[in-house]
């Protein structure tokens, strides 16, 4: 008989909640435990699982929890890094939603604890996981890329955390992570970043720190140049979000509609993929089978990569406050 997976989730948000439901959908998974610091979403988290085991914290779960075959991080930027640590330590592996946090230092060390315990240790960088996705890696397969636009524009998002940069990261770190993690993985990886932003378009809304809208000018391992751009002001009552990339070929070229569809374009010839809304519980999904065997080779976005995306989004930053280019 397959083995029952024992989970704990930190963080009863909306994110916490959306991976729990996935959970519940497969066979021989048990959500053993729930952390979070808002008892009111804590609470109201455990009647969906009523046998979890409560606690407070992550770290309190992960001390106490011995039953734990891993864990779910859903907790804001800033909060990341002792809880990956302390699992490492504790042999429990770990799904960590994205960003993986606001230090490198930090992550760095994490990466150290993580390769010695051997875990499996996943980032929640879902589109990697649809189908959609790895037939444009094939279609992309020995074509010559000269140019990448890239875009996550949209409105603000409602957590206080997430207005202020200090908490957050800003927009390129906590949003447009996704942009510049497909583009990794699609294109290969970022070399070089320059990035400037603007504000005042946003008036009198309190503890925002986030620019208004932000662009990056990326230079890839390839040769391949880019620019990739973030934007929270728009008023999503009015005007659509355009969130998605362009990569285009000497003889082709590839648009990604965010969420909807894919379309590889030659002279002659459009073909249309779905992005079927089945990443999530895949990237889920393949964490979980995984920890069963023992095997992260499925793991398409292990903990170690999703640092380099960090990296990439981190030097964007910098390079906005230092005015001139970074290397990553």
């Amino acid at each position: 008989m397959e083995k029952t997976i024992n989970v704990g989730i930190v963080g009863c948000g909306w994110f916490g909640n959306f991976h729990l439901d996935n959970l519940l959908k497969m066979e021989n998974v048990n959500v053993c435990a729930l952390a979070a610091q808002n008892e009111e979403r804590l609470h109201a988290t455990v009647k969906k699982v009523p046998s979890a085991t409560l606690y407070k914290t992550g770290e309190e779960m992960l001390e106490n929890q011995k039953d734990l075959d891993a864990a779910i991080f859903c907790v804001t930027p800033a909060r990341h890094g002792a809880l990956e640590k302390i699992a490492a330590e504790k042999g429990v592996n770990i799904y960590v939603e994205k960003p993986i946090g606001l230090d490198m230092d930090l992550v760095n060390e994490n990466i150290k604890a993580i390769e010695k315990a051997g875990i499996v240790a996943a980032v929640g960088y879902q589109g990697r996981y649809n189908k959609a996705m790895n037939d444009v890696k094939e279609f992309l397969n020995g074509r010559k890329i000269g140019y990448v636009e890239g875009k996550w524009l949209g409105n603000m998002p409602g957590p206080m955390w997430w207005r202020d940069k200090n908490g957050s990261g800003g927009q390129i770190v906590e949003q447009c992570t996704h942009i510049f993690d497909i583009l990794r993985y699609l294109v290969g990886e970022m070399t070089e970043v320059y990035s400037m932003g603007m504000t005042g378009i946003i008036q009198n809304v309190p503890g925002y720190t986030v620019e208004d809208a932000s662009t990056v000018c990326a230079k890839f391992a390839n040769g391949a140049v880019g620019n990739i751009a973030s934007a929270c002001y728009f008023d999503t009552d009015k005007t659509p979000s355009d969130i998605g990339f362009t990569i285009y070929c000497e003889d082709a070229r590839v648009e990604c509609d965010w969420s909807r569809e894919i379309r590889l374009i030659t002279l002659n010839k459009t073909v249309t993929l779905s992005l079927e809304p089945t990443d999530h519980y895949n990237s889920v999904k393949t964490f979980i089978e995984a920890v069963r065997k023992g095997d992260p080779n499925a793991v398409l976005s292990t903990y170690a990569d999703g640092a380099k995306t960090l990296k990439a989004t981190l030097a964007a930053n910098e390079s906005m406050v230092k005015k001139k280019p970074v290397l990553i």
